[in-house]
């Protein structure tokens, strides 16, 4: 029997996502999802409390952290330790593997998350198990083609990559993988699994930048807030 596998989810340990403790949960158990990979903001926090709970409640959680590096983002999984932001990422990457854990590129391709996307993969590229070649938060179609193309000339391990930060997109980008114990077996499942992607939505980046700005305000960060303003126009 396969599990339905949701890859790189934020929870509320994330700046910009709504996904609390017991809502996700609850969507897992509505969507059949019987494992996901918790990938906070620079935080393993959210994955770490989350882990045992959704145990209990027949979801298995993979530990995971999405790490802004000097010049873009990368994914960890299965990790133990969290490893802090503004490394390089070849330090990253070292980090990751230090650890025992698997090596993810996010959303490879994206002008509109500049900032986020890994800007040179090839200085890691022989250290990477896996990059995203669909992500969830893509805005347009287009994007997940040129990922698909990423993929294929670095010859990694395609994922799929929900980018879950609300409950509306649980359940719409995931995976059918055999189940696994261990991140060996989770890789090598990988090269099995079926992929499932669905229309993208664009609303869920209003949600969470909305998120983000109240949080903001809460902190009292307004010099934050209109750096983020800025940088929308």
């Amino acid at each position: 029997m396969r599990w339905k596998t949701e890859l790189h989810v934020h929870t509320i340990y994330s700046p910009d996502s709504l996904l609390a403790k017991i809502p996700l949960l609850l969507m897992c158990k509505i969507k059949g999802i019987k494992c996901i990979a918790i990938t906070d903001h620079n935080s393993l926090c959210g994955a770490v409390k989350y882990e045992p709970f959704f145990a209990k409640h027949g979801v298995k959680v993979i530990i995971g952290e999405e790490i802004m590096t000097s010049q873009g983002e990368i994914i960890g999984l299965f990790l133990k330790n969290v490893i802090p932001p503004g490394l390089s990422p070849e330090e990253t990457v070292r980090a990751i593997k230090k650890q025992g854990g698997l090596v993810c590129i996010p959303h490879p391709f994206d002008p509109t998350r500049a900032k986020t996307v890994l800007s040179n993969i090839s200085s890691v590229a022989e250290d990477v198990h896996m990059i995203e070649c669909s992500n969830g938060r893509n805005r347009k179609i287009e994007f997940d083609r040129v990922q698909e193309e990423i993929c294929e000339k670095f010859n990694r391990q395609k994922v799929v990559g929900s980018d879950a930060h609300t409950f509306f997109e649980i359940g719409r980008n995931y995976a059918w993988l055999l189940p696994f114990e261990t991140p060996e077996q989770f890789l090598k499942n990988l090269s099995h699994a079926t992929r499932v992607t669905a229309r993208i939505r664009t609303y869920p980046h209003t949600i969470t930048k909305f998120v983000r700005a109240v949080r903001m305000l809460r902190k009292g960060d307004f010099g934050g807030l209109y750096r983020a303003f800025r940088k929308r126009r």
